[in-house]
Order: structure tokens, then sequence, then C-alpha cells
């Protein structure tokens, strides 16, 4: 079992913005958006995990995934998600939601990676 690890914790200080990167508006759509709707749709991706700040969990609506907070750090938002990852999960794949240009092709060959390699 794949999981996809989508970190949306980020509160936008070095952008210096009210608003984190990952909720800004890009064509329309929310950064963050991109990101959850290629691993949502990937079908080497058995589940989606999203780790967010409290302050903007409400704004997190989406079907078929885990939401959950994150922590004062990085490190601890990580193992928060890891957390509500499936017992059956083998490989997860972490990433960044400020990152939007995350393609199916580039999971596919991280995850067969994954099975040559242990990390």
């Amino acid at each position: 079992m794949n999981s996809a690890l989508i970190l949306a914790g980020g509160s936008g200080i070095r952008l210096k913005s009210e608003t984190p990167k990952q909720f800004l508006l890009l064509n329309k759509k929310r950064i963050l958006d991109y990101s959850i709707n290629i691993f949502c749709n990937n079908k080497n991706v058995d589940e989606v995990v999203i780790v967010c700040h409290p302050d903007w969990l409400k704004k997190l609506n989406y079907t078929g995934t885990i939401i959950t907070t994150g922590g004062d750090t990085r490190t601890e938002s990580v193992l928060k998600g890891l957390n509500k990852c499936d017992t059956y999960c083998k490989n997860v794949i972490i990433h960044d939601s400020s990152r939007p240009f995350i393609t199916d092709a580039i999971i596919d060959k991280g995850l067969k990676l994954l099975s040559s390699y242990d990390s």
C-alpha cells in the first residue's frame, strides 16, 4: 500500500503574506489543489493524508482524503501524518503542498525507486 503525505502546514512567514502560499490562487485554483488532485488520481497511490495548520483546517474539504493537524515543526507534522497512514502502508511519499507542479510520472518513478531502495 502506498500513501501520500501532503504537508500544508506552512504559515507564509517568508512570503510575508496573511495567507499561506499553499492557499493562494494560481489560475483560479489554490496552489495545494494541484498537488492533492494529482495524488488523489494517481493509480499507484492508495491513500492521501493532508497535514494542515489548525487555523486553516476549515478550508480543506477533499473527498477520500485523511486530514489532520500539523505540529510546531515540519518534523512533528510529518510524524503526525505518518501516524494517520494505514497500518498496511508500505511506502510513503512526502510532498510539500506549495509545490504544485508534481506529475504522475514523478510520483510513479519515486514509488518505483522505493522498490529498489530504502528511501
